[in-house]
C-alpha cells in the first residue's frame, strides 16, 4: 500500500474503530457519525492498485457490510424503534451478560488499551517478527478467509527480551491494528487481583472459556515468568497452579482454533518446557541498532511536541551515545530533555523580553512574551516564575547543549550479562524462521 493509502486506511481503521466503541455502549448516533466518517476513507484507500484485486475486493466488501450497518441504525432511529445490536458487538457483549459481575469486570480491565494508541509503524526493530504477525495475526483476523487456503496460520507467539526493549509496546500496537475482541492479562494480575486458588483458577477457565465462544480473538499474557520463577517452584504454590491450569488449557486448544495467543516474558529461562512448547514462533525483541535509536528518540521528541532546534547530526549523536540503551531508556532520556525547559523557566531569576510571531486565522500576529535569560543580557529583567503570567512566558527551546547535560546522566539499564544470557537462551530454544 502506498503512503497515502496507507494514511487513508489509518484514519479509516480509527473512525471505524470509534465507531464499533459507540455502537457497542449503544451510542448510535455517534456510531452513525463514525461509521460515515470512516466508510468513505476505506473505500478511497481500497483503489490503490499495489493491493491487488483479491484485497481491494475484500476492503469493499468490509465497506458495504459498515454500510448495511448504517442503513439499519438510520431506518431505526427515523422510526423510534429500538436499533438492533450489531452482530459483532453482540457476539463480545453478549457473552459477557452471561457471567458474573466480578467476571464482568475482569474482562473489562483485561481488554483496555491504554491512550494514546500505539501503531505497528511506531515500533521500531523486530522487523521478522512484525512481518510475521502482519501476515500470521493482523491480516487473517481482518480479512478471515484471505489467507486460509495460502497457509496454515501459526497460533502461538512468545516474545521474549531483556525489560524495556518494546514487548508490550508491540502486544498493544497489534492489538489496536485489529477489530476483534481481545484480552491482555497481566501474568501478576491473576495471582494479586484475585482472592483465593479456586477464584483464580475459575479466572484462568473463565479466560479460555470466554476466547471459545468469542472466536476468532486473541488472548496475551504478558510477564509470564513471574509464574514461573523458582522462588514459586513448590507444586503447591498459587503460581504454580495457575500455570499448570494455563498450560493446560493452551495444551487443549486444537491447531484449527481461531484463538490467537501471543506471550511474553523477560526471563525466559524460568519457562518451563512444557509451556514454552505452546509458542509456535518465538522472537527475541533485542536492543535497537543505531538507527532504531535515533529514530525512537526522534519519535519521542517529536511526539511531546517539543520546541527543539536538533539538527540531524544532533540525533544522530544521540544515537552514538546512547549504545546499549533500551527503547524505554531512550523514552526516559527524551522526558529529561522535555524537562530542560521547564528547569530552566524554574530556576531562572531574570526573563527578557522577545517578540513572538504567530499565525493565526491565515494571518500573522506578533505579541511580547518573556522569556529565561542570564543576568548580564541585555534588557534582562530581574523576576522569578512566581510571579509570571504563563501566558506570557515563552518556552525555551531545546538545543543540544541541554541534550548533553542529560545524556551525561543517562545510562543502560541492562547489564551485559543479562543480555548475553538472553542470547544464548535464544540460541537454544529461540525459532525466528518465518
Amino acid at each position: 500500500m502506498n503512503p497515502a493509502a496507507q494514511a487513508l486506511a489509518d484514519k479509516a481503521v480509527e473512525h471505524l474503530r470509534t465507531a464499533l466503541t459507540h455502537d457497542c455502549k449503544g451510542e448510535f448516533g455517534a456510531a452513525l457519525m463514525s461509521y460515515l466518517d470512516g466508510v468513505p476513507l476505506l473505500l478511497e484507500a481500497s483503489k490503490d492498485p499495489i493491493l491487488g484485486i483479491p484485497m481491494q475486493d475484500l476492503l469493499k466488501a468490509k465497506c458495504k457490510q459498515y454500510l448495511a450497518r448504517v442503513q439499519v441504525i438510520r431506518d431505526h432511529m427515523e422510526k423510534g424503534e429500538e436499533v438492533p445490536p450489531n452482530n459483532y458487538v453482540d457476539r463480545r457483549q453478549s457473552s459477557l451478560r452471561e457471567l458474573d459481575e466480578d467476571t464482568q469486570e475482569m474482562f473489562r480491565y483485561f481488554s483496555e488499551i491504554p491512550s494514546p494508541v500505539p501503531r505497528l509503524e511506531d515500533v521500531f526493530g523486530p522487523t521478522q517478527c512484525k512481518e510475521f504477525i502482519e501476515k500470521n495475526v493482523i491480516l487473517p483476523l481482518k480479512f478471515p478467509g484471505l489467507l486460509d487456503k495460502v497457509a496454515k496460520v501459526k497460533r502461538g507467539i512468545l516474545l521474549y527480551g531483556v525489560p524495556g526493549v518494546g514487548k508490550t509496546f508491540l502486544i498493544q500496537a497489534v492489538l489496536a491494528s485489529i477489530s476483534c475482541p481481545f484480552l491482555r492479562i497481566q501474568s501478576s494480575d491473576l495471582i494479586c487481583r484475585f482472592n483465593g486458588l479456586e477464584c483464580i483458577l475459575k479466572r484462568v477457565q473463565d479466560l479460555f472459556e470466554w476466547a471459545k465462544k468469542n472466536q476468532p480473538c486473541i488472548l496475551c499474557f504478558e510477564d509470564l515468568d513471574v509464574l514461573c520463577h523458582p522462588d514459586h517452584s513448590s507444586p503447591d504454590s498459587i503460581a504454580s497452579q495457575v500455570r499448570e491450569e494455563l498450560t493446560a488449557r493452551l495444551q487443549s486448544y486444537s491447531a484449527g482454533n481461531q484463538v490467537t495467543v501471543i506471550g511474553s516474558t523477560q526471563k525466559p529461562w524460568y519457562l518451563t518446557g512444557k509451556l514454552v512448547r505452546k509458542f509456535d514462533r518465538r522472537f527475541l525483541l533485542t536492543l535497537p541498532t543505531l538507527e532504531d535509536r535515533i529514530a525512537i528518540f526522534r519519535q519521542k521528541i517529536v511526539d511531546l511536541k517539543l520546541k527543539q532546534d536538533l539538527s540531524e547530526e544532533d540525533f544522530k549523536v544521540v544515537g552514538e551515545r546512547t549504545e546499549g540503551f533500551t527503547g524505554a531508556d531512550l523514552s526516559c532520556l527524551a522526558r529529561d530533555c522535555i524537562m530542560m525547559p521547564v528547569r530552566q523557566i524554574q530556576n531562572a531569576t531574570h526573563y527578557k523580553k522577545i517578540t513572538v510571531t504567530e499565525e493565526k486565522n491565515g494571518e500573522e500576529e506578533s505579541k511580547e512574551m518573556l522569556t529565561p535569560c542570564a543576568p548580564t543580557d541585555s534588557g534582562a529583567l530581574e523576576i522569578t516564575w512566581e510571579f509570571l503570567n504563563a501566558d506570557r512566558v515563552q518556552e525555551p527551546t531545546l538545543t543540544m547543549q541541554e541534550v548533553e547535560i542529560c545524556l551525561a546522566r543517562c545510562s543502560p539499564s541492562c547489564c551485559e550479562e543479562e543480555i548475553e544470557k538472553m542470547a544464548k537462551w535464544a540460541e537454544e530454544f529461540g525459532q525466528e524462521d518465518i
